[in-house]
């Protein structure tokens, strides 16, 4: 049975594109939790199944352990608000809000893809809090912190970074730290200007400027005797 509220246009094109995303695999597969959480027969899991709101708060109920008011009725606000309510106890179980679906795109089915994807965010954090229900979907990383001792902290700062190739010892052969670069000449095989500081690499300038610096033209390393 389809939606009883009519989609047209633009509405319609995304909910065809949204709905091309949920494979019938999915649904099975929700179906099946579903009916083995409740412990009944659910024969079909789609939008008139769910729209009313009260097996997603029988859901919300024995995954808690809580007592949940569930209003049974045919009214249009009623079962929104038993939409409403799942939401937010799937919110308090841990559940992002990029992983639920609002309202209206259960009870206008206007994307109820989402609400599958809500019903297995619903079901791993279940598992998580520890609610006797079987997994649906791949289960959640549980949280793991590491605490350096500051023993360990402090032997942290000493140690090269990467940017010094201090992280690979054969990066460091041959390098010298805090020494300036030299120019070297390839046919002497030794450094042209010897033990002085590079002016990019420290910053300073010594005084130079661009007076009777030609722009344009190449440059031409002179050699003194």
């Amino acid at each position: 049975m389809a939606s009883e509220v009519p989609i047209y246009g633009i509405d319609k094109e995304i909910k065809r594109k949204l709905d091309s995303k949920l494979s019938p695999e999915q649904i099975e597969d929700a179906r099946v939790w579903i009916q083995a959480v409740l412990g009944r027969d659910v024969p079909v899991l789609d939008q008139p199944t769910l729209k009313d709101g009260t097996l997603l708060l029988e859901l919300l109920a024995k995954v808690t352990g809580q007592t949940v008011k569930i209003q049974r009725s045919n009214m249009p606000f009623k079962q929104m608000e038993n939409v409403s309510q799942f939401l937010l106890g799937a919110e308090k179980l841990g559940c992002p809000k990029f992983e639920l679906f609002q309202t209206i795109d259960l009870f206008e089915d206007k994307n109820f893809g989402q609400v599958i994807i809500a019903l297995f965010s619903f079901a791993r954090h279940a598992q998580k809090s520890g609610a006797d229900v079987p997994l649906l979907g791949p289960k959640l990383n549980d949280k793991h912190e590491v605490n350096f001792s500051d023993e360990q902290l402090n032997a942290g700062k000493f140690i090269p970074s990467a940017q010094t190739g201090g992280m690979n010892p054969k990066q460091e052969t041959g390098l010298g730290f805090g020494i300036p670069r030299q120019i070297v000449d390839p046919r002497l095989g030794e450094s042209v200007a010897p033990n002085l500081p590079s002016q990019h690499t420290s910053g300073f300038t010594g005084g130079a400027n661009a007076s009777g610096v030609v722009y344009g033209k190449r440059r031409e390393p002179v050699y003194k005797d």
